[in-house]
């Protein structure tokens, strides 16, 4: 069973389900994804918790409904589908600034570093409403 939320209701679904889910909904539904810096510096955890925290709440409050994954840096970098967003965060990092974990919806980023809630719900309405 695999642990899904939508805002503070936490359920559990078994994998097959959640995949058939994902298809009906797929055309409504957006993609929140966490890129975690937490693989490689374990004390960036607790950034990743407050930043699903806002999502989870931006999510609650606007009722968009959205599929949330947390993707680890080293997952990010060498799976190579985000290389130029790590690129981007590796950059900013060594200019001292705290970019993890990046908040991308559809594949675009929306945040570096723990979303301000009032920011994430504006992003969540934009792509809900433009359908990107």
């Amino acid at each position: 069973m695999l642990p899904v939320s939508n805002g503070d209701l936490k359920t559990n679904v078994n994998e097959t389900e959640l995949i058939q889910n994902d298809k009906e909904n797929s055309k409504d539904m957006l993609n929140v994804i966490i890129i975690s810096a937490a693989c490689c510096v374990p004390g960036m955890a607790a950034f990743d918790e407050q930043a699903r925290k806002v999502i989870d709440k931006a999510i609650s409050e606007t009722g968009i409904i959205a599929k949330i994954t947390m993707v680890p840096a080293t997952s990010a970098m060498f799976g190579g589908a985000y290389r130029k967003i790590m690129n981007d965060m590796i950059q900013m990092n060594n200019k001292g600034k705290i970019v993890a974990p990046a908040i991308l919806i559809n594949k675009e980023v929306v945040s570096y570093g723990v979303p301000n809630l009032e920011d994430m719900k504006t992003a969540l309405k934009k792509f809900a409403e433009n359908k990107i």
